[in-house]
């Protein structure tokens, strides 16, 4: 019977065990931290899409309603946050 090994994963709000009955060699540590990586990276992505979807809604009904010598920051904001967003899909 394989012995069994336990993984403990923290993070700043979040701790748990894993335990295994496979052995844990180097490559499948990395395998599984890349993994929890992804996942992490993943959840994270979807929250700040969902937020940057709220500005940009907010932003297209301000678009309407703004004077015209606060064109040029509006247009600034604009593409920080077209920017913000293609920095967010790259990392997934």
């Amino acid at each position: 019977m394989p012995k069994q090994t336990t993984i403990h994963i923290s993070s700043n709000d979040f701790s748990g065990d894993v335990v295994t009955e496979k052995d844990i060699t180097q490559d499948r540590f990395y395998r599984i931290e890349k993994q929890l990586n992804a996942i992490i990276n993943e959840n994270l992505a979807h929250d700040l899409r969902g937020r940057i979807t709220s500005v940009n809604l907010s932003l297209h009904m301000l678009e309407k309603v703004i004077q015209p010598d606060a064109t040029p920051r509006f247009q600034l904001l604009k593409v920080q946050i077209e920017d913000l967003s293609r920095i967010i899909n790259s990392i997934t």
